[in-house]
């Protein structure tokens, strides 16, 4: 581990100026240097549905937007997704048979459906 302040970003430096004088042209090379993502999220995937493709088509514009649309999170989107829609699913369950539901002794306990939208 390096001692010291952490670097700025080479990209941050360029914005705020040049208080070392370096040279606008060096922190430019060194910028162009660096490793980019290659941008572009992919089409929804066709084994997303329902709420998980509802929240995909909401999504990857919103990535597009702030300019995060990185092909390397497309996965983390489409887990997001799932778990968008396993959130879904647990809330209509939990709205249709209620919070608590009757064990085999009869007894008062919490509906499996909680421990999926807390997990969700």
């Amino acid at each position: 581990m390096g001692r010291g302040r952490k670097r700025k970003p080479t990209e941050r430096q360029i914005v705020e100026g040049d208080p070392r004088k370096r040279g606008v042209h060096k922190l430019d090379e060194q910028y162009a240097s660096e490793l980019k993502g290659q941008r572009g999220l992919p089409d929804c995937p066709p084994r997303l549905q329902g709420p998980a493709r509802e929240a995909w088509d909401f999504w990857k514009p919103q990535f597009e937007l702030m300019e995060a649309d990185y092909t390397s999170l497309a996965l983390t989107l489409e887990g997001g997704c799932i778990l968008w829609h396993q959130y879904c699913e647990a809330y209509e369950t939990l709205n249709r048979d209620g919070r608590t539901v009757f064990n085999a002794a009869g007894n008062e306990v919490n509906h499996p459906a909680n421990a999926r939208l807390n997990a969700s």
